[in-house]
């Protein structure tokens, strides 16, 4: 079964995935959810991330905010908190199961 990560940057996705990549490779396993898990387990693991959304919000105040929520979104919409996938929380924006999100999507 694969297993999913959501995670959220302003920077280049490569380039997160890049520092994800690093940290495992010098087993700094508190860099985050993917490190930790791949501390654990041992199954190839693919560093090719996907885009799920690009915000056109400038401001950078709301951005900040904008992309906690988007993160925490994704992951109930891709079910990768807990015990479902590798992210180790739920977000810290949404507080609710009640929602059924519209997303702008590529």
């Amino acid at each position: 079964p694969t297993s999913i990560y959501v995670g959220e940057t302003k920077r280049s996705i490569n380039t997160r995935a890049a520092e994800h990549k690093k940290a495992v490779e010098k087993e700094k396993w508190s860099h985050s959810g993917l490190s930790q898990h791949k501390k654990e387990c041992k199954v190839h693991m693919d560093w090719k991330p996907e885009v799920l959304s690009r915000p056109t919000i400038r401001n950078p105040q709301h951005l900040k905010h904008h992309l906690k929520v988007e993160e925490a979104l994704w992951i109930r919409r891709l079910n990768c908190g807990p015990k479902k996938g590798l992210n180790e929380d739920y977000g810290s924006y949404v507080k609710t199961d009640a929602w059924q999100p519209i997303f702008n999507t590529l």
